[in-house]
């Protein structure tokens, strides 16, 4: 199992979504914390000539196509409420996107039950998603929540 927890751009956020409040790429070039990137990504970043690749336009992937390599294997991803920085809907929208490829496996990915809502988690699938209250952190609410999406996936023995 694979849990993301709030992790913004590079993380389980799309870049091909409109959130202007959200993280870019941009954000991190010639940053302190280039180190989030290896090598091979950082120099693509810096060396394509797409117009607006630097908010994630320009890119001809997204992060719907990463977290659809975990499949057929558990993925839960969180976010949070007050994360703005991180782009929950973005996030959200990778796991839905991302879907099809457990479905390839005769699975269910992200089932979903309405839109997300504030500590009502989804799942019932092998994509599991939950946004809680609060800002920027891994809080034992996540935990319970990832301990819980394992647990209903045959996890407890």
């Amino acid at each position: 199992m694979t849990c993301v927890n709030d992790s913004g751009c590079g993380g389980a956020k799309l870049s091909h979504i409109d959130l202007p409040e959200s993280e870019h790429y941009s954000a991190f070039l010639g940053s302190r914390v280039t180190y989030w990137f290896c090598g091979a990504f950082q120099r693509y970043c810096m060396n394509h000539d797409v117009p607006g690749f630097a908010d994630g336009e320009g890119m001809d992937f997204d992060q719907h196509e990463l977290a659809a390599l975990v499949a057929p294997r558990l993925l839960a991803i969180a976010s949070a409420s007050d994360d703005i920085w991180a782009g929950p809907l973005g996030e959200f929208h990778t796991a839905r996107l991302a879907s099809p490829a457990w479905e390839l496996y005769g699975l269910r990915g992200l089932v979903e039950e309405g839109p997300p809502i504030v500590e009502r988690p989804f799942q019932k699938g092998c994509i599991g998603y939950h946004v809680r209250n609060g800002d920027h952190d891994l809080r034992l609410y996540d935990w319970n929540r990832y301990m819980d999406f394992a647990d209903s996936h045959g996890w407890r023995m």
